[in-house]
């Protein structure tokens, strides 16, 4: 408590004594109010093992990520998850708030550790559907080709590239896309289905997925359409019509049986095609 006396030039003792009062009076009052205000504004975040509370990514590094929680303390990333840092890090920025778990309330370094693992449950798929949405470019890591076409992997989401949305080289040999960082542009996302498919050729061409749709709803079945024929698999002969993709089943080449559709086309060629059914999902 401060006390302050106030020195009057004219008056009594009296005036002067309740002239001290009463400013010891309206100084305690005033220092009640200071001290409440500053405690609240400066209230810290309980941190709790266990708990998820909103951060906020002040730095961002190899090394790992520092955050705000709040009451002025600063939180890092856990061990364990710093080593996943570079497939995440081009998707935070700083200043970033998102939901993370405490894991120890204070490390070896005197401070407290959390973990993102809900984001990188959660906050992946968030990205890839804002990425689909925006038509934006996503780079995966390619792996093996199969019957479905060529596998990728997004922040530990497996996917897939159809062998028909690839460009050459890659169209003629997709397995040699194995272990290669590529651009593409997403199709479709569903993490119910836990399904992600892709499109490198959508990417190298600037191909709009909006206009594509435009131009697969005005194809119609049970018409006769000039097409492109773009290569052979063992799945039939790939072929464009109308700017959009599609597949001459190996059954539908000939009366006769085929072991061979690259036998019965060049690519570069143009037939005629009878379009027997849509499928928008593949």
């Amino acid at each position: 408590m401060i006390w302050y006396i106030v020195y009057l030039e004219l008056g009594k003792k009296g005036e002067k004594f309740i002239m001290k009062e009463e400013k010891k009076i309206k100084i305690k009052k005033s220092s009640i109010n200071i001290m409440d205000t500053l405690l609240n504004k400066t209230k810290p975040t309980l941190l709790k093992k266990g708990k998820e509370i909103e951060a906020k990514i002040i730095s961002i590094s190899k090394k790992g990520i520092v955050f705000d929680v709040g009451g002025k303390a600063q939180a890092i990333l856990g061990e364990l998850e710093i080593k996943e840092i570079t497939s995440y890090a081009p998707y935070l920025s700083v200043g970033d708030k998102i939901l993370v778990r405490i894991i120890s309330e204070e490390s070896k370094n005197g401070f407290p550790v959390v973990s993102l693992r809900k984001f990188f449950d959660k906050g992946k798929w968030d990205i890839l559907i804002k990425k689909r949405d925006n038509e934006e470019e996503i780079n995966v890591m390619c792996g093996e080709y199969g019957k479905g076409g060529v596998f990728i992997n997004f922040m530990g989401i497996r996917g897939v590239i159809p062998k028909i949305q690839l460009t050459e080289p890659f169209l003629s040999q997709p397995e040699k896309m194995r272990g290669q960082k590529v651009k593409v542009k997403i199709l479709e996302v569903d993490k119910e289905k836990n399904r992600l498919v892709v499109s490198q050729k959508a990417s190298v061409l600037h191909i709009s997925h909006k206009d594509l749709i435009k131009k697969f709803e005005a194809i119609k079945e049970g018409k006769i359409y000039k097409a492109k024929v773009l290569g052979a698999s063992e799945f039939g002969v790939f072929c464009e019509v109308e700017g959009v993709e599609g597949l001459i089943h190996i059954s539908e080449i000939s009366w006769e049986k085929v072991s061979n559709a690259a036998s019965f086309v060049t690519v570069g060629d143009t037939i005629d095609v009878y379009v027997v059914e849509k499928n928008l999902t593949d």
